[in-house]
């Protein structure tokens, strides 16, 4: 990789080229040509062996690479639209992670797969310990996932040694513990994370089913109240109602839902697009054409306005 490094980039003196060359050599089908494989939780050096690699991977890759090239890059959480799967017996939050680099005072995100629905004004960077706790936590997880809650629990320890605050360890922590029938260990552990993170649906939801086991109903309703009264506050829970009524074509209250997103979150490019969809679906050309451009000049990145140009000129709701 250091040798790919010095060989492509070595001699290119303008760091804005370099980033450009880096990223088409680690993406570009007759270069390296990296695929996504949201499965594949892998070092960085392995990565560029297969070829392959998920989000966290990929960014892994190209930091490292891009270091040795000279560049300050570092790692970046984006949070995505709340998107839970169930893989085994665990349902699984979908997390996202890309790279921002910064040239002079110019900052630009290299993204391996760029969500649907990113929420890039609330992009933060994270250090290289929360990026190598993440790694430990999906590796975890696909223990967990195969029903292997001992092998899981080390794991995540292990991502927790390297950073202590990473509250989504704590709750998969809780979950291994609570498979392990160590309800009390389980509610410490929640306690935790919402010690780090207080308004962490997750880690609030997980104590409500545990205190619902030790048969402490009471603490379970309270917490479950204040789940709700949490995602009646959350923009992005509303906009996922939307997306629900709107593809059930519901749209008078996928209309409500998006406007009370956007009263809560006005600077949320997605959300004006979304009402955008929703107006072209109730057949007001005028409101949809107001709500399109709003989204476009709210757009965080030129490849959000693309992807919205593209969705929108295509008539997709």
């Amino acid at each position: 990789m250091r040798a790919l490094v010095t060989a492509r980039l070595g001699r290119v003196r303008d760091p804005l080229d370099r980033l450009q060359r880096l990223s088409r050599l680690l993406l570009d089908p007759e270069q390296l040509g990296i695929r996504n494989d949201s499965e594949l939780t892998l070092p960085a050096r392995a990565a560029y062996r297969q070829r392959a690699a998920n989000c966290l991977s990929f960014s892994a890759l190209l930091v490292a690479m891009a270091r040795e090239a000279g560049l300050d890059a570092r790692f970046q959480d984006v949070p995505v639209l709340p998107t839970w799967r169930l893989a085994g017996r665990v349902f699984l939050v979908e997390r996202h992670v890309n790279t921002l680099v910064r040239v002079a005072s110019r900052k630009f995100v290299v993204d391996f797969r760029p969500p649907d629905a990113a929420s890039w004004s609330r992009a933060k960077i994270i250090g290289d310990a929360n990026a190598i706790a993440q790694y430990f936590g999906n590796l975890g997880v696909e223990q967990l996932t195969d029903d292997n809650p001992g092998t899981a629990y080390r794991l995540f320890r292990r991502g927790l040694e390297v950073d202590p605050r990473a509250a989504s360890l704590w709750i998969n922590i809780g979950v291994a513990l609570a498979r392990n029938g160590q309800l009390q260990e389980a509610g410490q552990s929640y306690r935790q994370a919402l010690a780090l993170d207080p308004r962490n649906l997750s880690a609030l939801g997980n104590l409500a089913g545990v205190a619902e086991l030790q048969g402490e109903r009471e603490q379970a309703s309270a917490l479950r109240a204040r789940v709700e009264r949490l995602r009646r506050k959350n923009p992005y829970f509303m906009y996922a109602q939307g997306e629900y009524y709107l593809h059930s074509g519901e749209y008078p209250q996928a209309l409500a839902a998006f406007r009370a997103a956007v009263r809560k979150a006005p600077k949320e490019g997605d959300f004006h697009f979304a009402l955008a969809r929703v107006y072209r679906a109730l057949g007001d050309t005028r409101l949809a054409a107001q709500s399109y451009g709003a989204a476009l000049e709210r757009a965080a990145s030129d490849s959000v306005r693309q992807r919205y140009r593209a969705r929108y000129e295509a008539g997709a709701d």
